[in-house]
C-alpha cells in the first residue's frame, strides 16, 4: 500500500512540474536601439518601427515600452503577438 501511495505521489509531482513549465514567450529583435539623430522641430515628425518575433511557444503581450527620451512617445500593439 505505501508503495502505491508513493507511485500516486511521484506522478502527481511529476505532472505537476510539467504543468509549471508551460508555454512562455519569448522575445526576439534583430535592432533594440535607434538613434535619429539631429532633428529640428521644424522638420515634422519622424518615426521608426521595431520589429519583434514570438520565438517562444506562448502568446507574448508587451505590457511596456519605454523611451530613452521623454521628446519620444512609443506606440505597441497591445494585442497578444503569437508564437511564431
Amino acid at each position: 500500500m505505501k508503495r502505491i501511495i508513493f507511485v500516486f505521489v511521484a506522478i502527481l509531482l511529476s505532472i505537476g512540474a510539467i504543468a509549471a513549465q508551460g508555454k512562455q514567450a519569448v522575445i526576439s529583435a534583430k535592432e533594440t536601439t535607434f538613434d535619429f539623430g539631429t532633428i529640428k522641430e521644424g522638420d515634422g515628425k519622424v518615426s521608426h518601427t521595431f520589429v519583434i518575433d514570438n520565438t517562444g511557444d506562448g502568446p507574448l503581450v508587451l505590457t511596456r515600452v519605454i523611451a530613452s527620451c521623454g521628446c519620444t512617445t512609443p506606440e505597441w500593439t497591445k494585442e497578444p503577438v503569437a508564437p511564431g
